[in-house]
C-alpha cells in the first residue's frame, strides 16, 4: 500500500469525506487545534485528489466557500502543518497557491503524546479541570 492511500484509508471519489477518528480524539488536545482548523482539513479532503496525490484549491477559495477570513485559514493551514497532518508546497509557475499533501495521522496515543509534549500537558489540565468541576457538581 502506498504512502497516499495509508494517508487516506477511504475512497474520496464516494462522494463524502471522512475524518480519521483520531483528529476527533487525540488531536483535540495539540495546541491551536481548533474546530476551524478541524474545517480547513476536511475541506482539503474534499478536493484531494486521488490521481495527482494531493489537493491545490486556491487559499481564497477556500476561505470563501467556508465562510472564514484569509488569515483564519492561514493559521489554521499553519496548525495542521505543526500537528504534521498535512504538509505544503508552493505551486510552481505563477500561480500562489499551495499544494496539500495529507501525512498518516499518528494513531497511537502515547506515541502521539510523545511527539507533542504539549498536548499532554494539555490533556492533564483539561483533565484536572474536568475532576475539579466533577467534585463541584457532587457537592
Amino acid at each position: 500500500m502506498s504512502d497516499k492511500a495509508k494517508a487516506l484509508p477511504f475512497d474520496t471519489a464516494a462522494g463524502y469525506t471522512g475524518i480519521p477518528n483520531v483528529i476527533l480524539t487525540h488531536y483535540q488536545y495539540f495546541p491551536k487545534l481548533n474546530g476551524n482548523a478541524v474545517l480547513v482539513y476536511a475541506f482539503l479532503l474534499k478536493f484531494y485528489n486521488a490521481d495527482y496525490g494531493y489537493a491545490f484549491p486556491t487559499q481564497e477559495q477556500a476561505a470563501r466557500a467556508l465562510a472564514i477570513s484569509d488569515s483564519t485559514y492561514r493559521n489554521a493551514v499553519k496548525t495542521l502543518v505543526q500537528a504534521q497532518l498535512i504538509q505544503t508546497v508552493e505551486n510552481g509557475g505563477g500561480a500562489k497557491n499551495l499544494v496539500y499533501y495529507f501525512r498518516k495521522p499518528i494513531e497511537d496515543e502515547s506515541e502521539f503524546f510523545r511527539m507533542f509534549p504539549e498536548a499532554a500537558e494539555n490533556k492533564r489540565k483539561r483533565t484536572r479541570q474536568d475532576s475539579v468541576y466533577g467534585q463541584m457538581i457532587q457537592r
